[in-house]
Formats: C-alpha cells, sequence, structure tokens
C-alpha cells in the first residue's frame, strides 16, 4: 500500500507540474478509485462517506494503518488438527488450556509469517 500510495502523490505531483492541479476533494477521490477491488471494496465505502477524510495526507494515513491491520490478520492462522483417539472414551470432558476442542478437532493460533509457511504447517499437521 506503501508503494501504491507513493506512485499516487507522484502522480498527482506529476499533474500539479504540468499546470493541472487536482482539488484536495479529486485527490482523495482518484486514490480511493484506485485501490484494488476485491480485498479493498468495503474500505473504499466506507472512505468515500467518511467526513474526516479531506486531504491527500487523510487518506494516506488511514489505508496505511488499514494495510496493517490486513497485514496482522493474514499473518496469524487458525490451524486445525484431528485428536487420535483412543478406544476408551472417558465419561466426563476433559477441559485443555492450550486450545479449543470440538468433536476431536483442536484449534491452535499459531503466528505464521507467510501464507506458504502455513500451508507446509497444514500439511504436516494433517500427516501427523
Amino acid at each position: 500500500m506503501a508503494e501504491h500510495l507513493r506512485v499516487m502523490s507522484a502522480m498527482i505531483r506529476d499533474l500539479k507540474t504540468a499546470g493541472n492541479e487536482l482539488t484536495d476533494e479529486q485527490q482523495v477521490l482518484a486514490v480511493i478509485r484506485s485501490l484494488p477491488d476485491p480485498e479493498w471494496s468495503q474500505m473504499k465505502l466506507l472512505m468515500t462517506h467518511s467526513e474526516n477524510i479531506k486531504t491527500f495526507n487523510d487518506i494516506s494515513r488511514h489505508l496505511e494503518l488499514e494495510a496493517e491491520r490486513l497485514e496482522v490478520n493474514r499473518s496469524v492462522a487458525l490451524v486445525a488438527r484431528s485428536e487420535k483417539r483412543s478406544g476408551i472414551v472417558p465419561k466426563r470432558k476433559k477441559h485443555h488450556n492450550n486450545g479449543a476442542q470440538k468433536n476431536g478437532i483442536k484449534l491452535l493460533r499459531v503466528e505464521l509469517e507467510s501464507a506458504t509457511e502455513a500451508n507446509a504447517l497444514a500439511i504436516r499437521m494433517l500427516q501427523s
């Protein structure tokens, strides 16, 4: 997102030097319209109708914070692993503190660096 905002800033600066200066509102709308559709559609709607976004700096700050939030959400994965069951079924359910458990599936929250690492972890867990 930072690269996208740098490109947009450079385009606005180039237009200004060419004699076609955009108003603050035009700059904000240009940035909003240039956002990629599938992942930013909700943000586009919010930013379009927000009265707090008046300048290029405002929209830049909001988009950088949102991009950071999205990146953090991508790096946290919820991994499910099937529990190996023995033939004995206890009368009472055991409560585990290391993850949620439901119907023999244990859910673990794992911090991952990339989607590739998440895929590798999922494959290892399925094989065990």
